[in-house]
């Protein structure tokens, strides 16, 4: 199963978004990010195999499929968009990636330490 980005990555950022996928690629646990590494510009890809020899594949699975996905897009948007559509460096765009996702941690876990709010 594919799901595909909205946008292409140009040929000339191809590096960036190599190197972005492979850090990405290293925290999913189902399915992977990939780029197709051409003279073209082309969209990142979403791909997850799913077996199912010997059942019949239900709507529900599928569904769920095309919701990992998209929730790895949206997970990982921000820095995949940066990658394929500016000028910056992998290694500069995974660090604010890495804070941003810091200081949301962090506000959630301010947000929990208040305690339940009085009615």
């Amino acid at each position: 199963m594919y799901v595909y980005s909205p946008y292409n990555v140009p040929p000339r950022r191809m590096d960036v978004m190599s190197r972005i996928l492979n850090r990405v690629n290293a925290q999913l646990i189902l399915g992977r990010l990939a780029c197709d590494d051409d003279e073209d510009a082309s969209p990142v890809q979403f791909k997850c195999g799913f077996d199912v020899e010997g059942s019949t594949l239900s709507p529900i699975q599928v569904s769920t499929l095309i919701k990992m996905g998209t929730a790895t897009f949206e997970g990982f948007g921000s820095v995949l968009v940066a990658a394929a559509l500016t000028r910056r460096s992998a290694d500069e765009l995974w660090s604010e990636f890495l804070a941003a996702q810091e200081a949301a941690a962090k506000a959630a876990g301010e947000k929990d330490d208040e305690g339940p709010s009085e009615l």
